[in-house]
């Protein structure tokens, strides 16, 4: 599968489909914490699930960061979250690159594993 903008050669549709966001001209800001997002439906899901009267009233949303205030659905996502806050990073064993959050170096280090050609081993 290749690219139509860059040529890049991917094994399977799917790994294209996510390369294929990397040429998108249109990002989708929020305009209460500027994440920015790559769809339209992406933005909507954000706000609703991060910046609705819900998320600062219900009990759903109910760990709350001390340091900034922001609410978490899970015990998990608050814990990840502080992380930022104490500094600490998550650092790539391959090029010692670092990263905020977990998930973050989990995508970074899959961008290691591909071949001489370019094409994804995934």
């Amino acid at each position: 599968h290749s690219c139509p903008h860059c040529q890049k050669q991917f094994t399977q549709k799917d790994s294209l489909k996510r390369h294929m966001v990397t040429h998108m001209d249109r990002r989708f800001v929020c305009a209460e914490c500027s994440k920015v997002l790559m769809s339209r439906e992406g933005l909507k899901c954000h706000i609703r699930t991060h910046h609705t009267d819900r998320s600062q009233t219900s009990n759903y949303f109910k760990y709350k960061c001390q340091e900034c205030n922001k609410r978490f659905a899970h015990a998990s996502g608050l814990s990840r979250h502080a992380a930022i806050h104490r500094g600490v990073k998550h650092e790539c064993n391959i090029c010692s690159k670092k990263f905020n959050d977990s998930s973050q170096l989990k995508r970074h280090t899959k961008s290691h594993l591909k071949d001489s050609n370019g094409l994804s081993r995934e």
